[in-house]
């Protein structure tokens, strides 16, 4: 079986049917998105988001799945759906969309997976910000369950069984992936937890989100039998700016296809953004057909009002962190505009 593994996505319909496209062509129909999916079911946007996913995913025959970032509000899945859970054990969110709760282990083709969902909000100060000048009730911008306590790993790991994937959303504590914005003293708990868990669980992949790069180590560990073993570290890119030149590479670098059969992970993006580029194990994505993902913008309209928002977006060491929930408000823009347009056209 061949899975999509997809960094963040940030509520990016556009984005997320970039990624349908492709798991319905590229992987086994199964597409899995690390955190900071863009659950925000607690506002309009959000409910709209996931059944317009729903209905594109379910044309497409492709289920999606995806584990909780910081900026996903899990507690409100929980309060949803913890009483609806497939036979898997993955919780129901619609008829195509699954949540991973944190935790979860399930096993897909002899391959073993468990879910780490959480991380650290670098941007905290600023969503609360928001929250008190909006008047908005707590909990709707930042959520206080965005990571897991020391107490809830020592729960998930008391059951000591070896996985072969980790499937998070932070990076571990000890990866090196050359650019790192979530490198405050704040970050490292979260970061710590998960270095444990790989120290506990031994796998042979670890996939992550969060930083928006993408990367992949080699990382050697000390198991907690002391022996020095190694782990292939993989961190994913997040929804592209839709303006961005290199929109196409962008794209690529969002996802990589894992099999379940031969563990061997196919890259999306160039071959020199990997670390472990002579690996046997390591295959380039080469599409034949270029552009063939690539879904440009139909209206020179929409863009132009985009840069304009952008540009009057004021962008300091506060706000750069939270730049891809501003893009959610550009989307939003762009899809009415080229709903409009259609009917102009038609």
């Amino acid at each position: 079986m061949k899975i999509l593994m997809a960094g963040d996505t940030h509520m990016d319909l556009e984005h997320l049917q970039y990624l349908v496209d492709v798991a319905s062509v590229e992987a086994d129909s199964r597409l899995f998105v690390l955190g900071d999916f863009g659950y925000w079911e607690h506002v309009p946007a959000g409910i709209l988001f996931l059944d317009k996913l729903d209905g594109y995913a379910g044309s497409k025959g492709v289920t999606v799945y995806f584990l909780d970032g910081n900026h996903d509000k899990m507690s409100m899945i929980l309060e949803r759906y913890a009483e609806d859970a497939d036979d898997e054990g993955f919780l129901r969110v619609r008829e195509r969309i699954y949540y991973a709760p944190r935790g979860h282990r399930w096993t897909w083709d002899g391959s073993s997976f468990i879910a780490l969902g959480g991380a650290y909000s670098v941007d905290k100060r600023q969503r609360l910000r928001w929250e008190h000048t909006l008047g908005a009730p707590a909990g709707s911008s930042w959520f206080p369950e965005e990571e897991m306590s020391d107490e809830d790993m020592d729960r998930i790991l008391a059951n000591g069984n070896l996985v072969t994937v980790i499937l998070a959303h932070d990076k571990p504590r000890d990866s090196e992936p050359g650019w790192n914005r979530k490198d405050l003293d704040a970050c490292l708990p979260n970061q710590e937890r998960l270095q444990r868990a790989i120290e506990v669980l031994r796998p042979c992949h670890f996939f992550h989100g969060h930083l928006h790069h993408r990367y992949t180590e080699h990382m050697e560990f000390r198991a907690t039998d002391s022996r020095i073993l190694d782990v292939r570290v993989h961190g994913l890119d997040c929804n592209p700016d839709p303006r961005a030149l290199d929109l196409f590479d962008r794209q690529l670098q969002s996802w990589v296809i894992y099999d379940t059969v031969s563990r061997a992970v196919v890259m999306g993006g160039p071959k020199d953004l990997a670390s472990d580029s002579n690996d046997p194990d390591w295959t380039p994505y080469v599409d034949s057909r270029a552009g063939r993902y690539a879904k440009p913008m139909e209206a020179e309209l929409a863009i132009a009002i985009a840069r304009e928002y952008v540009d009057e977006m004021e962008y300091n060491d506060d706000t750069a962190h939270d730049y891809c929930h501003h893009r959610r408000v550009i989307i939003a823009l762009l899809e009415e505009i080229r709903r409009l347009r259609l009917l102009i056209d038609s």
